[in-house]
Parts: C-alpha cells; sequence; structure tokens
C-alpha cells in the first residue's frame, strides 16, 4: 500500500499491505493525513501504519477489496452483492470476526481472526486474501510481484529550487525557466520521467535525515532519525523522504549550495519522454474517444490479445488454467476418463488455454468410441471456472466449446458455444459427410494448401483459408502481422504500443474484403468435409439434495452455501451423438453425356419418327452408297482404259487404208484421161496422227 498524490500522481512511502490497518479516522487534513478515532462509525476510512493514517482513495476503501459488499451512490451507501441490500454508510462499523465462508459473510466470535463490517447481526469480511482450496480447485491466485513493474516509471527523482506558488496547505512547483524572487524559491522534488515538480514545501520545512532502505525510484521510508545508510530529505507534514546524494552521515542537512536549482536544468520541451511514450500508447491503444461501455472493453480485450501475444508459449499457458484445474471430473462412454492423457492443450488467441478432448494414437482408438447414442455414453465432463480471477474484461461466466473434425483446425471464437455456470450444458450433435464435385461441375479444392497455408498441421477448411489470406494481406501492407492470427513465415506481429500499426491493421481489415480477391486469394469450400451439426438444452445444476452427501464441498460449508458455491463457480458439460448414423451430402453432375444422347436421340424419335432401326438403316443406305460409288468409280476407269486402247488400235488401221488410198490415186494421175482434172483424195482428208 501506498500513499498516491492525486496533484502529480507521484506514489511514495510504499510498504507491504500486511503493515497497515484500515481503521476509522476523523479531523482529515487536505494532504490527506488524518488522525484515528475512537469512534466506530465511519467518519473517514484510512489506512494506518504506526502513527500515520491516511484517507483511502475511495470513501470507504475497506470495501473495495471485499468480495461481499460494493459501494454505491458515490460512496453514500454500502450494498451487498448477494441480496442487492442497500443501506447508508453510516450504518455500518467496523468489526472483528471469524468463521467466514467463501461468500465472505462472517459470524462474530471469541477469537476473531478477520477485519469485518458489520451492520445490525450481519457481518461480511473486509479482506481479499482469503484463500479457499479444496483439492485442485481454488478461489484466489497467489500474489504477483507487481509494485516494481507499476514504479519502475518513477525513477530519477531529485531535490531542486524552484518557482513556487504556495497556500494555506501546500505549495505548488512552476516550471520557469527564469530565476524568481528569492521569497518564491520552494525545495521541491523533480521527476525527470514524468517531469513534474512534487512536493514542493519552502526550504525551512524540509529536514536531513539518515534513511536504510530507499527504493530504486528514489524515494525512501520515513525517518526521524539521523542515523541510516542513505542521506535523505523529509517532510514530517506528508510523511515523505527522498534520497539525497551529499549529506554526510550524523550531519544535518543546512547548506543550500549542495542543490541545483530547476531553472538551470529546465528540459527544453515541457513534455517528459514517459508522457510522449504514454500519449503514443494511448493512440495506440484506441480507447480516446470512446465513452461506450461495451465498446470500450472489446477494444481493452482487443488490447489483451495484443500484449499476451509477445509471450513465449510457456509463458501463455501458465497464465491460465491448468488441466486439473479446469476439469475436475471427466467420463466418457460410462468410463472415467484420464485427464492428463485424453486433453491436449490448444493456445488460442482469444480465450487461452483452450483443452481438446480424444487421442490420435491407434492403441487407444477403441475407448475413444462411443457404443451408444444419448448424454451417458457421451463426454461429460465438470469444470472450475473461478470467477473470481476473471478479468475486468470479462462479461459472462462460463465456458466456450466448439465440436470440429480431429484433423481440423477448431475456431471456438466464431464457431463455438458458450456454457454458463449453475447449468448443465447438453450438446447434441450430428455428422454430415459432405461430398462435392471439382470443376467443371463446381468450385470446390481437393487440396487447397499452399505455402501460404498458416495451419500446415491441419487439413484445409474455409475459414482457415480465409484467415491465412487476411493475415498475408495485412503482412504485406503493414509489415507486421495480427497477432489474432498465427504467424506468416516467422513475421513478426504489430507491437501493442505502436499507434500508425495498429491503425495500419484496422484499415487493412476494413479494405481487405474489397481486396483480398483481386490479389488472387480464393477460398472455395473442399470436395470433402465432415460438418458437425449441434442442437443445445440445458438445465439447472447442481440439485441440493446432490450437494448434502457431496464430498466435494469446501470445508466448513453448509448444503445450501455450497450449492450457491458450484453454481456460481462450476459447470456440467455433456457432448453426445444424438443418433449413431450419418447424412452424406453428394453432389452429382446434373447433366451428363449419357443424359444429351439420349435425350437428343428422344427429340428425333418424338419429332421425326427416328427409331434406332430407322438410324441403323440409314447409316447401311450411306455406307451402300460410298461403296457404290468407289466400286463405280473403278469401273468407269476401266472402260476409259479399253476404249482408249481402241481407239489408238482405229487410228492406225483408218492410217494404212488413207496410204493405200494415196498410193491407188498416184497411180491414177499417171495416165491422162478424157475427164476433167480431180483432186486427190488425201489433200482434202483429215490426218489423225
Amino acid at each position: 500500500i501506498c500513499s498516491l498524490s492525486t496533484y502529480s500522481g507521484e506514489i511514495f512511502n510504499c510498504y507491504p499491505s500486511y503493515e497497515w490497518n484500515s481503521i476509522p479516522c476523523e479531523d482529515c487534513q487536505v494532504t490527506g493525513f488524518c488522525s484515528p478515532s475512537s469512534n466506530s462509525t465511519f467518519a473517514s476510512a484510512c489506512y494506518c501504519r504506526e502513527d500515520s493514517c491516511l484517507t483511502s482513495m475511495d470513501e470507504m476503501m475497506v470495501t473495495v477489496q471485499s468480495s461481499s459488499l460494493a459501494i454505491r451512490d458515490g460512496g453514500r451507501m454500502v450494498c451487498t452483492k448477494w441480496t442487492g441490500e442497500c443501506h447508508p454508510r453510516e450504518e455500518w462499523i467496523l468489526s472483528s470476526c471469524g468463521r467466514c465462508d467463501w461468500r465472505g459473510e462472517c459470524i462474530p466470535t471469541l477469537h476473531p481472526h478477520e477485519q469485518c463490517i458489520c451492520r445490525d447481526s450481519k457481518c461480511y469480511s473486509a479482506s481479499s486474501s482469503r484463500v479457499l482450496r479444496k483439492g485442485s480447485m481454488r478461489v484466489s491466485r497467489e500474489s504477483r510481484k507487481t509494485l516494481e513493474k507499476s514504479m519502475s516509471r518513477y525513477e530519477a527523482l531529485m531535490a531542486v529550487y524552484s518557482h513556487c506558488r504556495c497556500g494555506s496547505v501546500d505549495c505548488h512547483g512552476l516550471m520557469e525557466k527564469s530565476a524568481p524572487p528569492e521569497s518564491e524559491v520552494c525545495l521541491c522534488f523533480y521527476n525527470k520521467n514524468t517531469a513534474s515538480l512534487w512536493p514542493c514545501y519552502q526550504p525551512e520545512k524540509w529536514k536531513g535525515r539518515r534513511c536504510n532502505a530507499c527504493s530504486t525510484m528514489g524515494n525512501c521510508p520515513f525517518s526521524s532519525s539521523l542515523e541510516g545508510e542513505h542521506s535523505c530529505l523529509c517532510v514530517d507534514e506528508i510523511k515523505m523522504c527522498v534520497r539525497y546524494e551529499g549529506m554526510e552521515s550524523g550531519s544535518n542537512w543546512t547548506t543550500t549550495a549542495q542543490l541545483v536549482n530547476f531553472w538551470d536544468i529546465s528540459p527544453t520541451t515541457t513534455q517528459s519522454p514517459f508522457h510522449r511514450k504514454k500519449e503514443k500508447a494511448d493512440r495506440a491503444f484506441g480507447y480516446k474517444g470512446v465513452s461506450d461501455p461495451i465498446a470500450l472493453k472489446a477494444k481493452a480485450v482487443e488490447n489483451v490479445i495484443f500484449s499476451v501475444q509477445g509471450l513465449e508459449n510457456s509463458e501463455k499457458e501458465a497464465l491460465g488454467y491448468s488441466k486439473k484445474e479446469f476439469i475436475t471430473k471427466c467420463s466418457f462412454n460410462g468410463r472415467e476418463c484420464t485427464i492428463d492423457k485424453d486433453f491436449s492443450i490448444h493456445l488460442d488467441p482469444v480465450y487461452g488455454n483452450c483443452y481438446t478432448f480424444g487421442r490420435n494414437d491407434s492403441e487407444k482408438k477403441d475407448e475413444m468410441t462411443s457404443e451408444r447414442a444419448g448424454p451417458q455414453y457421451g463426454l461429460r465432463f465438470q469444470v472450475f471456472v473461478n470467477v473470481s480471477d476473471y478479468l475486468p474484461t470479462t462479461e459472462a461466466a462460463g465456458v466456450r466449446l466448439t465440436v470440429h473434425s480431429s484433423d481440423e483446425q477448431p475456431f471456438p471464437d466464431t464457431l463455438g458455444f458458450s456454457a454458463p455456470t449453475g447449468f448443465v450444458s447438453s450438446f447434441g450433435i450430428r455428422l454430415k459427410q459432405m461430398t462435392r464435385l471439382p470443376a467443371p461441375y463446381g468450385e470446390c479444392t481437393p487440396h487447397g494448401k499452399d505455402q501460404n497455408f498458416i495451419y500446415p498441421d491441419k487439413n484445409y477448411s474455409t475459414e482457415a483459408c480465409q484467415r491465412g489470406c487476411l493475415q498475408r494481406y495485412l503482412i504485406e501492407l503493414c509489415g507486421c502481422g495480427d497477432p489474432r492470427y498465427p504467424a506468416l513465415h516467422l513475421t513478426p506481429n504489430c507491437p501493442v504500443d505502436d499507434p500508425h500499426k495498429r491503425n495500419c491493421l484496422a484499415n487493412g481489415i476494413k479494405s481487405a474484403i474489397y481486396n483480398m480477391t483481386k490479389d488472387g486469394c480464393s477460398c472455395p469450400q473442399p470436395c470433402r468435409q465432415k460438418v458437425y451439426s449441434v442442437s443445445y438444452s440445458a438445465s439447472r445444476w447442481p440439485t441440493l439434495s446432490s450437494m448434502v452427501q457431496s464430498a466435494d464441498c469446501p470445508t466448513g460449508l453448509a448444503p445450501h452455501l455450497c450449492l450457491e458455491y458450484f453454481r456460481e463457480q462450476g459447470a456440467l458439460i455433456e457432448v453426445f451423438f444424438e443418433q449413431l448414423n450419418y447424412e452424406a451430402l453428394v453432389e452429382t453432375e446434373a447433366y451428363g453425356i449419357t443424359n444429351l444422347l439420349s435425350d437428343f436421340g428422344g427429340q428425333l424419335g418424338l419429332w421425326m419418327g427416328v427409331s434406332v432401326i430407322t438410324i441403323s438403316e440409314v447409316a447401311i443406305l450411306l455406307l451402300d452408297i460410298l461403296t457404290s460409288i468407289l466400286c463405280c468409280g473403278k469401273s468407269t476407269a476401266r472402260k476409259l482404259s479399253s476404249r482408249q486402247r481402241s481407239l489408238r488400235g482405229s487410228a492406225r488401221n483408218s492410217e494404212y487404208l488413207l496410204n493405200r488410198s494415196s498410193v491407188h490415186d498416184n497411180h491414177v494421175h499417171s495416165h491422162p484421161s478424157n475427164e476433167g482434172k480431180r483432186t486427190p483424195v488425201g489433200h482434202h482428208h483429215p490426218f489423225i496422227h
């Protein structure tokens, strides 16, 4: 528990919580310091250590950590979380009690060991450090050492003189760069990381002391001693000490020459590196301008996912619950499960540690087979969710369940079902086996996996392909991946506090739906796929009669309290086959070549009277015509050849006769005649050569 300055945000005077007591106090000053009060009513809620009392940040700090009470109406009303009853804060008193149950309700005892807030005869614990254990169940986690991390930004405190403006109680440092008048000079502590001057008091109110232990940030526990390991400067009014280098042991701090002036060392810019880093992170987180609570929680969940993905898988696994912490009981097919062997871990970016039921080894295959339909022969398991460890961003109590094939990647964020606490959630499943046709009949893919598939150990699915396409598109656009999806080719994810990368991812997701297909990313359906249809039903769980005989109740809880405990913290899940058969959906070609020929023949028969016999006769006729044409061509060629030979023989005979006739004419012309002169016959007959 630390002191906090509401002016500058500085944290100082830190001590372990067990050294502080929460008691009523009075006479509170503006600085936050009060005096213990003997009155048992809540004059003010304070935390006190030794002789120092501080007002709490809340009007009733002791109930802020209580699991059973809550502050309402600006701190004027105190309400019980279980019944919703509210009463004015003046009616509640601080007391001591014991025998507190898991809900925080306590009973006054002779030997009290817990601090409580009481009204009438009802008391409620004001502590959240109680741990309730029963077997593997736990209500509170072990405390983590986060003080050093949360305080590390306040390193490098130094004492300086600064220009100030003083009121009736304290002074405010002014970050002036010029030397002020002597009357307006204060001694302040300057934080170089936050660029703030606080606290500031007149120099005479600071005392040189010796402190035994100082933190790395520079603040020290308040001390009034002059003997110690470290020299420090302290202000009695606020019980604050800061380490100061330069004072010898045993000497008082009186000289002013040992301190520097702020106006001599003031930075050139009023914004410190811490503030610049904080502004950058605020832009990356995206809370600015968002006022709706649901939108704020959605943005917070996204930031948590981005933050966690920077861890190693072993660190992520350590943040969640183990198998035995989460799954307390299990049975399958009427037989007890072996939780360590039957469940394997799966790290999901949204839900953290998820556990998959089912073995891959062939030796145990028979043990993982359901013999009959119905809840008693399926998977039944009881879970413990421990709502006390939920983050503020978690809006519902329960578990998330998804049913998928063993060789497909599960996606509980999009293809899952929610099972609430306090109920038996029954999930009846039916198997559908899809068989699709590839091109040219359909657009399914027989394989689909390529070098850009981000789930290399799993079979192809449309959802996995789409996520891989989106991750590849974002990497090409922003130079880093989205941590909500697996890494592609060892490309690092975008950091949570980089506003430019976060803004690039947000814009890339909006434009991806239009641009991914242009880049050649297509995600058709697989040609063979197993689809599980799920039907859900629920009933109240557990019953009071089962809790009476139950040995699982935490020690000291009555049956009705144990009933409320399990209804808040646990759930029973049933997953079973509704029928031991499956539905096969098979795609076939709508119009094949056989149907085409059949319809063609039918149309010819309808409109032309053509049948198979007619077609056969036409074919035979065409064959005969073709044969006749071929044979006729050969006969004609032979006839033409014979005629040519006969014509050549006739020509030779005619030539012989003509020659004989010519000789006869010549013989006639050699003897004169009384008749007129005649022209020889051979001169007028054409000669056939």
